[in-house]
């Protein structure tokens, strides 16, 4: 079972002293081994670790201050059973800081539900209870969890073996992996039911690309018959060995990439294979381009140009224009559909 409790409190009714007391519970988990339904249940400890934020009219308490914590069968107070003495907690509070574990032993968590009742000692050594009770709720398969290692920078839950991890760090989490290297890293197969990217418009593969300048994106590239799995920069007209165009140019990026790391099928640029993506086109080369228009390789290194010769055209067509280019050399949008 894990308690999740969050509370703010100001309390108007307070004597003098507690009139401008808050607090804040950041984070609070229980974890309780529940011994006759769990294999496991002899490695988790019955307590609940809760950690708060004291403030005193407005400002973080740094000092020494008095808690008393039990658990209630009700959640409203003055109802209900109490089956926890009230226990006492001298804790340091520092920075508005506080962090106490509670332990009540196994035998307390059966299928009872159970609310956590706080209270603090004032000025005059009265005990004021703050805020609402708060429930403990069940977390689904906590008490299966083998291992949990919480760092100040990442969080791991598993066995120890990378590929049964889960693995939470600096905002990347990884799945199979403890070294995640995107927002999401999976090392194994995802199921769903439906996949939306919003991040890009083309699907491409990374290649590396051989070329005597500069390969940027928008730029035309063929196969390479020299390298097998690379490619090059196409620097002839009608090239039937056009593989795609290099993704990226005027901001729009890849919805999807697809390789595999440390084989043939990987490489420094991701090459559009479909999808719309921005092209560097010269219209000099065989007159201004319109949308509609089909496009192929040209003797422009990395660009392209209207194909007109549909004889030549065949297995040599890199897609579709969907923008204008009257003249000169310049990026235009083009659905990618090699044929």
């Amino acid at each position: 079972m894990t308690g999740h409790i969050g509370l703010r409190y100001e309390r108007a009714d307070m004597k003098q002293s507690m009139k401008s007391l808050g607090i804040a519970a950041l984070l609070a988990a229980a974890s309780v081994a529940m011994l006759t339904t769990h294999t496991h249940a002899d490695d988790l400890e019955p307590s609940v670790t809760y950690q708060g934020v004291l403030k005193f009219q407005g400002q973080p308490v740094t000092d020494t201050r008095e808690f008393r914590f039990a658990l209630w069968d009700h959640p409203t107070t003055s109802q209900g059973n109490q089956h926890t003495p009230g226990r006492l907690d001298t804790v340091e509070v520092v920075g508005g800081l506080f962090q106490v574990e509670l332990n009540w032993g196994s035998s307390l968590w059966d299928s009872t539900q159970l609310w956590l009742e706080i209270e603090i000692r004032d000025g005059n050594g009265d005990w004021i209870v703050v805020g609402d009770r708060q429930k403990i709720t069940t977390a689904p398969y906590a008490v299966s969890l083998i291992g949990v290692q919480n760092q100040s920078s990442s969080i791991s839950i598993g066995d120890g073996i990378s590929v049964k991890d889960l693995f939470v760090r600096r905002g990347k989490v990884g799945i199979g992996t403890t070294n995640p290297q995107d927002e999401l890293d999976v090392r194994g197969i995802i199921r769903s039911e439906g996949v939306r990217l919003i991040g890009g418009a083309d699907i491409a593969e990374p290649f590396d690309i051989a070329s005597d300048i500069e390969v940027l994106p928008g730029m035309v590239v063929a196969i390479d018959p020299e390298t097998p799995g690379a490619l090059e920069l196409c620097t002839t007209e009608y090239n039937h060995r056009v593989a795609g165009i290099v993704s990226g140019a005027n901001g729009i990026n890849p919805a999807m990439t697809l390789s595999q790391e440390g084989t043939i099928a990987d490489g420094e640029h991701p090459v559009a294979l479909t999808g719309r993506v921005w092209c560097y086109v010269d219209a000099d080369a065989n007159g201004p381009i319109t949308p509609g228009d089909m496009l192929t390789t040209s003797n422009t290194p990395g660009h392209a140009m209207r194909a007109d010769d549909r004889s030549r055209a065949f297995g040599a067509t890199i897609g579709k224009a969907m923008t204008t280019l009257e003249e000169g050399r310049g990026l235009v949008l083009v659905l990618v559909n090699l044929q």
